[in-house]
């Protein structure tokens, strides 16, 4: 996906801004546009909202929007685990992938948003499909809940992601279907929700190369479950006896 950088765009918006962040903003839009109208007009939004503040008021509503409030912290780990240890798994398999892609490590963790969407731009369209749709998503749609009852400019900006997010899982479906050139044991289509809109559990994902390798984690409930099946789904692992021994 390297001609598509609609999600690297959007993530130059998501760091603390300085004197540049309205130039950076107007560009995006431009970038965005191209990809999902929709999503350009969420921006568009964000800049007649902004576009009247100084930069000590950017810094200030960035801190306050993504710093000091947990509902929108930008790190998709804790709003998919919280402090459970399966973030910290996600983040170690995050950060090998940040290298295997050649995505550079800011100060942030690897499961921030602004690394994220820069996975994206450059995950083939099965992986980064499977990837939205098992992590990204489901944690874009918290952060946005987080937004409710809140006049935030900011909103406009995650609904911008989540509308590039959405037509890029749309369109790599729609690629998936049968006699549209995938095989049905590719990714794309092995992660769809089958017809009682299921996802199925990793065990089940058995044709799926690396994104959803079956792992099997020990866990009391039925949200250790939720989890271990989610973070299988997530970003590719190594092996079961690998992360057994990491985890010892």
């Amino acid at each position: 996906m390297m001609e598509d950088r609609a999600c690297t765009a959007l993530a130059r918006l998501l760091v603390y801004p300085d004197g540049e962040f309205l130039g950076r903003l107007d560009e995006a839009i431009g970038v965005v546009r191209r990809e999902s109208p929709e999503a350009a007009d969420q921006l568009a939004s964000l800049a007649e909202a902004m576009g009247p503040l100084s930069p000590e008021d950017h810094e200030e509503l960035f801190m306050r929007t993504f710093d000091v409030k947990p509902a929108t912290a930008l790190e998709i780990g804790w709003h998919l685990f919280g402090e459970d240890y399966h973030r910290g798994a996600l983040m170690v398999r995050l950060r090998s992938e940040l290298r295997r892609h050649g995505v550079e490590e800011s100060s942030e963790l690897p499961d921030h948003l602004t690394h994220v969407l820069a996975l994206l731009d450059r995950m083939s369209a099965e992986e980064a499909e499977a990837f939205a749709s098992a992590c990204v998503m489901p944690a874009v749609e918290k952060i946005l809940e987080g937004f409710r009852e809140q006049d935030n400019p900011y909103e406009d900006l995650l609904r911008a992601v989540a509308a590039v997010v959405r037509i890029r899982q749309e369109r790599s479906r729609s690629q998936a279907l049968p006699g549209n050139g995938l095989p049905r044991g590719s990714a794309s289509s092995s992660v769809e929700r089958d017809s009682n809109g299921r996802r199925p559990h990793a065990s089940e994902i058995a044709t799926v190369p690396t994104h959803c390798v079956a792992m099997q984690q020990d866990g009391d409930g039925e949200s250790k479950r939720e989890d271990a099946k989610r973070l299988a789904d997530c970003v590719p692992t190594q092996s079961v006896g690998t992360m057994k021994e990491a985890e010892r």
